[in-house]
């Protein structure tokens, strides 16, 4: 509970313990008598810096000097509280000296104090700490006294103490939650069903302690292992459970391994396609490893899109701004100047304000911006993905060479997900375009085949372009021109891999 809310709530308890009802009631005492309000928020303030213990007499008598005061006003005798409340305050001052030479003699005590408090100690051990609190108030009280060298040699005991709690804390703290957990384990019979996790779970429990011993300061080590062991018990009970299923159903191994192929086929249902059970197990879970990885790699490429996205919107409002500022000012410039000098701006602008300066500038401004475009669209791509070319007529060509094709087959596997992501977003950088996919192979195999092939390759990318990327079919054109347009050698084996891709024309069209 923090500091503010526990003196808040002491103060609540001393207002409640006084009696009475004539008068104002404590509530308004505080409200409305500016004295006993500022003592009240004075006491608040002092607890919080620790004036309680580092000057536990003094203090204990200004508290006395609040209920005195509450307890006048509630009796309608105003002007006495508010002498009594004027006597707190003079008291709260006179002891700030003090409060601070025990703070600076007590600085180390106070420090370990408080991460005692931190780690929970008090609400770990209410006892021990009420009594190193007492033994604390009494050092305190010695320098009240004057008595400095003498309270000096009880600090180091109370930082011992203090010491002790705090790493008692903490190993309690951090292994509480985990240490419910292994019980709850083996409760449900995991030391039956799941031995060996559990003992996992055991063995990170005992490197809590062990970590926090070597060195207190490695709270967050500590911490993680009470995670994972809390983890691996709750690991071992949901095996102890799935383990007494098995018991009690007497399943043959045949009915085991259904089971286990019906919880694949759950997990990759979103993807309406069932795993290979016809292959053997290692196959599936490659299948499935390769489909979660492709996935995984689609979402981290949807994050770096989108702040490429954001990086080129950003700079496409800054070129916006900066032109009508530019604008604006030339416009003010205009309509501010003499005669004289307007002669002067009008020829200045004479090129700039004409028609052909215009179009000039209007058909820059457009290469600047299919540039500007051309290149957040690479910024997408790694090398050996897809290969982009800015042509003459400013349309944009993109090679596409990674996308994976079994041998004679045309359907789009789902380990290309991630590079048709990339794909759909790069198109949306040019909304208005024509989109020409193109299918391309090498000449191994006949000629109509692979022109067969390579047309159908490109009308899946087309059909997965407009039913996933939603990009409108209108726009889309595919086309397949087999082996007839190599950009390798088809003899060398190693060329004929740069023969067999898709290519995407983006056809941009200036608006007139």
């Amino acid at each position: 509970m923090p500091k503010r809310v526990c003196a808040f709530l002491g103060i609540i308890v001393w207002i409640s313990a006084c009696g009475g009802s004539s008068g104002l009631s404590k509530r308004e005492a505080i409200e409305q008598v500016d004295a006993i309000g500022e003592l009240s928020s004075a006491v608040i303030v002092a607890r919080e810096t620790n004036a309680d213990v580092l000057a536990p007499e003094g203090f204990a008598k200004v508290e006395e000097k609040l209920k005195e005061s509450l307890a006048l006003a509630q009796k309608g005798k105003k002007g006495d509280a508010i002498v009594e409340a004027e006597k707190g305050l003079k008291l709260l001052d006179k002891i700030s000296p003090t409060v601070e030479r025990a703070r600076e003699l007590m600085g180390n005590v106070l420090s370990t104090r408080e991460r005692a408090e931190i780690a929970g100690a008090p609400n770990f051990y209410p006892e021990e700490w009420d009594e190193a609190e007492t033994d604390f108030r009494e050092t305190t009280s010695l320098i009240e006294k004057g008595k400095d060298v003498k309270a000096m040699e009880s600090r180091s005991e109370l930082i011992g103490i203090y010491s002790d709690l705090e790493l008692r804390a903490l190993k309690t703290g951090s292994k509480i939650e985990a240490q419910i957990a292994i019980k709850n384990a083996k409760k449900n019979d995991a030391e039956k069903w799941a031995p060996q996790t559990l003992k996992l779970a055991e063995e990170e429990l005992k490197l809590v302690t062990s970590v926090l011993e070597a060195d207190r300061t490695q709270t967050k080590k500590a911490h993680a292992h009470a995670e994972r062991a809390n983890w691996l018990a709750g690991r071992a009970i949901a095996i102890t459970q799935i383990a007494k299923m098995f018991d009690k159903k007497d399943l043959t191994p045949e009915e085991i391994v259904l089971w286990y192929q019906k919880q694949l086929a759950i997990i990759n249902k979103p993807l309406k396609k069932e795993p290979p059970f016809n292959e053997s197990n290692d196959v599936v879970v490659e299948n499935l490893q390769q489909t979660l990885a492709s996935l995984y790699k689609a979402l981290k490429d949807a994050r770096k899109i989108t702040r490429t996205s954001q990086n080129y919107i950003n700079k496409l409002e800054e070129k916006i701004v900066n032109q009508r500022l530019s604008y604006q000012g030339k416009i003010r410039e205009l309509l501010s100047a003499s005669r004289k000098e307007l002669v002067v701006l009008r020829k200045r602008y004479k090129d700039e304000l004409s028609d052909d300066a215009r179009t000039r500038a209007a058909n820059e401004e457009y290469e600047l911006d299919i540039k500007e475009r051309y290149n957040a669209l690479k910024e997408l791509f790694e090398k050996p993905e897809a290969t982009l070319l800015l042509l003459d007529d400013n349309n944009v060509l993109i090679t596409v060479r990674s996308l994976y094709f079994s041998p004679g087959d045309a359907e789009i596997k789902s380990r290309n997900f991630a590079l048709m992501n990339k794909i759909i977003t790069g198109l949306q950088y040019f909304p208005d375009s024509k989109i020409i996919i193109s299918g391309h192979t090498d000449s191994v195999g006949k000629e109509d085949k692979n022109l067969a092939l390579s047309l159908l390759r490109a009308q899946n990318v087309e059909k997965f372009l407009y039913e996933v990327g939603g990009i409108p079919e209108e726009q889309l054109e595919s086309k397949g021109y087999g082996e007839s347009k190599p950009v390798a050698n088809n003899a060398k084996r190693s060329e004929r891999a740069k023969n067999r891709r898709i290519e995407i024309l983006i056809v941009n069209k200036k608006e007139k």
